[in-house]
């Protein structure tokens, strides 16, 4: 490819890296790459080599020497920096990437910059110094990012970390393999009074062919081992689920949106009779300008799947709190409905009546699953107006390895 090519197009640069990686591996891969040192924007090629190393699980150092040394060969680009200071972060380097960003953040006073640091801050569960960051930025007007980061910060600084008493089990789904990711969950979750347990992941691809035709009989994930193998890890941690009150189930690419140690309480504390609450930023209305910021509290699932923009693709396992009685209801439908289709399409029509007049692409999804369910399981599924939860970008999604 032509390096003018590869600056318009970004996308099919970094696919060919992809092909790379997968077809002869990661030194191929970033031999390729260095080929267009110095000739494409750097943040492309910084993003190209971060994402060939992460792809292929080679280890993070190899990752960290590439972006120290394209900082090194762009040091006035700010944007490279904080590139780096992500590169430090999904390491579990949390210190350095804070130091990191903290010290740009006097060196430069730009409002966009500045912005990234606080969201990437608050990322991290780095509250107070997010707070100093912000406070700095001023007012900027009309502008939703401004007041998502602002909300954000209020919520985390006013949490308490009192005692609540309450059986809340927390459980991410990580394969054995992603190292790299368990680090940076259970360091960030730490920060706000949580102890996440780790929950093996199922490996897709390693499923015997009966199993696969067990438990997906139509034969929709044939070519898709990662989404079948991610789909029964959501299933085995409904399993553990029914030890406790309520369990909240992420994936280790969900991390806290805010301090939400209390809050997570307040909430299943008022709402004891549900059996699903989607706590991720995919089901929250954060981003809906129908509804706005203002809005708190939870909303029924059916509701929210009519606001979605049509243009979303996925409503998100990668955070859901389920009640006892809402697992055990999983698992009983289990036995009949097998799995239909992504675990979050699944799991989020339930919330669904059968007989629901579609208004929304997301509600013509939920009423395709609710065809496929031979159970007629409805639950009282329900979603956040403001999440707890958001997906973290490592470059690559561990389905493709499933």
């Amino acid at each position: 490819m032509k390096a003018s090519e590869i600056n318009e197009n970004r996308d099919a640069f970094y696919n060919k890296v992809k092909e790379l990686v997968r077809s002869e591996g990661v030194a191929q891969s970033i031999h390729f790459i260095e080929g267009y040192r110095g000739k494409i924007n750097p943040r492309v090629f910084l993003q190209s080599g971060i994402m060939a190393y992460r792809f292929s699980d080679v280890g993070s150092e190899e990752e960290l020497k590439f972006a120290e040394s394209v900082a090194c060969d762009n040091p006035g680009d700010i944007y490279i920096k904080l590139i780096l200071a992500n590169t430090l972060f999904s390491m579990g380097g949390v210190e350095r990437a804070k130091n990191l960003l903290l010290s740009h953040c006097e060196e430069y006073e730009i409002k966009s910059f500045k912005s990234r640091v606080v969201s990437t801050l608050l990322n991290m569960g780095f509250y107070h110094d997010a707070h100093r960051v912000f406070e700095g930025l001023g007012i900027i007007a009309d502008n939703k990012e401004h007041k998502i980061l602002e909300s954000r910060i209020k919520k985390s600084l006013s949490s308490g970390y009192f005692d609540h008493g309450s059986s809340l089990g927390v459980l991410y789904i990580s394969l054995d393999r992603d190292v790299r990711k368990q680090k940076v969950i259970t360091g960030v979750y730490d920060n706000v009074g949580l102890s996440p347990v780790r929950l093996p992941a199922v490996l897709g691809s390693s499923l015997p062919r009966v199993v696969r035709g067990r438990v997906d009989p139509m034969g929709m994930f044939d070519d898709a081992l990662g989404s079948l193998g991610c789909a029964l890890s959501h299933v085995r941690a409904w399993e553990s689920a029914v030890s406790n009150d309520f369990t909240l189930i992420t994936e280790d690419d969900g991390l806290p949106f805010y301090d939400f140690s209390d809050d997570i309480y307040y909430y299943l504390s008022n709402n004891q009779e549900l059996d699903v609450l989607f706590v991720n930023e995919r089901m929250s209305s954060v981003r809906d300008d129908a509804f706005g910021l203002g809005v708190e509290g939870l909303m029924p699932v059916s509701k929210r799947l009519k606001n979605l923009p049509d243009t979303q693709k996925g409503w998100g396992g990668d955070g859901y709190v389920l009640s006892r009685k809402g697992a055990e209801r999983l698992l009983e439908a289990f036995e009949k409905d097998n799995i239909c289709g992504h675990i979050d399409g699944h799991l989020g029509s339930y919330g669904v009546c059968n007989n629901i007049d579609p208004e929304s692409r997301a509600q013509k999804t939920a009423k395709i699953f609710r065809r496929r369910f031979l159970s007629g399981l409805v639950l009282d599924a329900r979603a956040l107006n403001f999440p707890m939860i958001h997906q973290m970008n490592f470059g690559f999604s561990s389905r493709d390895s499933y």
